[in-house]
């Protein structure tokens, strides 16, 4: 019923009007070229019928440039006149001046001469003057636009320029690529001990066989926990457990890669039972539909990522994805939680990017009254 109802002319007038209050142009193209028939000739439409639905379809695409300083596409050159496109867009002048017509909500026209002979000029036929009401709520919004952000404002835009800084890095080829997280597991003794794990990720051009060991060094200096993984895969997972109970702090972590030499990476241990960062998991054709550790966080769109953090205790743990700017997507992020043998409460959040845009994003998992925000970046 509201399909039905919508007033199709009405609504493209308002769309010619928002444009030309964007000062934006439309270039439509009629990938028929120079079509003779709008429907297949054995579609049974009548001729006069057909001639008609034609001639509107030309005409809503002559209107629809011309009313915005641009072009209609309708021609068999099609690669001629999309270069025509690009050299309207690429060179231009930029008109301005004070208007003395009223604030009325009319369209006024304009009319733009040169005095030079034999140029032809283009330009637009006119503006859509706003209202008093339209303006005065523009003069509002400058003004809300100047004034200082709130304090929660500005702690949010904190949060989430942290979240996404090092994603910048990743666009850096590297033979081998390390990542570190740090958390809390119950201990042998029921009581929180402090963990660390280790990523490493030879690149894809690297022989097999080679070796990466880690080393964990406290804030004091001395060594703390060492780690070897020696399974000669391309992706490796490294548990560093301290064998006396450690403080939170910054830690130092030392990969070695053999033939590689050394990469050093900060990890900060939070307070228990607050986590460190996380691990991430990538499963695609890349990796011959095999869920493994990764410490790039660059993923494509046919990929399934998958997210963990170490997080002991029984309360309840959620998620959402949020877009650069800290905006909430409507894209689900499944999270269930893991126990493993050795103590470690693993909280894992996974979710589908076939849906995601190019772009960075931020991962916000909430536990408790604590909040932990981790950016990724979907690459073509």
């Amino acid at each position: 019923m509201m399909l039905a109802q919508i007033d199709d002319q009405q609504e493209f007038l308002r769309i010619l009007d928002e444009a030309n209050r964007a000062n934006a142009s439309f270039y439509p193209i009629d990938p028929r070229g120079l079509a003779v028939f709008d429907t297949p000739i054995d579609a049974g439409v009548p001729l006069l019928a057909d001639a008609a639905m034609l001639r509107s379809r030309g005409e809503s695409l002559r209107t629809l440039a011309g009313a915005t300083d641009g072009t209609a596409i309708m021609t068999n050159d099609i690669s001629g006149a999309l270069r025509r496109v690009v050299d309207d867009l690429s060179s231009y002048y930029l008109l301005g001046y004070y208007s003395s017509g009223r604030l009325d909500g009319k369209f006024h026209s304009i009319a733009v001469r040169v005095k030079r002979p034999g140029i032809r000029v283009r330009a637009r036929r006119g503006y859509l003057a706003a209202n008093t009401a339209e303006a005065e709520a523009a003069a509002a919004a400058r003004a809300n636009a100047v004034a200082p952000p709130s304090a929660e404002a500005a702690a949010e835009a904190r949060a989430v320029e942290i979240a996404l800084a090092p994603l910048p890095g990743y666009a850096r080829d590297m033979p081998l690529r390390t990542d570190a997280v740090a958390g809390w597991r119950r201990g042998g003794d029921g009581k929180p001990a402090a963990a660390f794990w280790v990523v490493g990720e030879f690149s894809a051009g690297t022989p097999p066989g080679r070796t990466i060991d880690a080393t964990l060094i406290a804030p004091s200096g001395t060594t703390a926990a060492r780690a070897t993984g020696d399974n000669g895969a391309r992706n490796v997972l490294m548990a560093l457990t301290p064998a006396d109970a450690v403080e939170p702090g910054e830690y130092t972590v030392r990969v070695r890669g053999e033939g590689f030499g050394f990469a050093t990476i900060r990890v900060k241990l939070p307070p228990s039972p607050d986590a460190g960062g996380a691990l991430f998991f990538r499963r695609g054709q890349t990796t011959g539909n095999q869920t493994v550790v990764t410490a790039d966080r660059r993923f494509r769109r046919n990929e399934q990522l998958r997210m963990e953090m170490p997080l002991p205790g029984s309360g309840t743990v959620t998620a959402r994805l949020l877009d650069r700017t800290g905006k909430a997507l409507a894209v689900p992020v499944n999270v269930s939680a893991r126990d493993d043998s050795d103590g470690t409460r693993w909280q894992t959040m996974q979710l589908a990017l076939a849906p995601l845009a190019p772009s960075d994003y931020i991962i916000e998992v909430i536990n408790g009254t604590n909040r932990t925000m981790i950016g990724f970046r979907v690459v073509p």
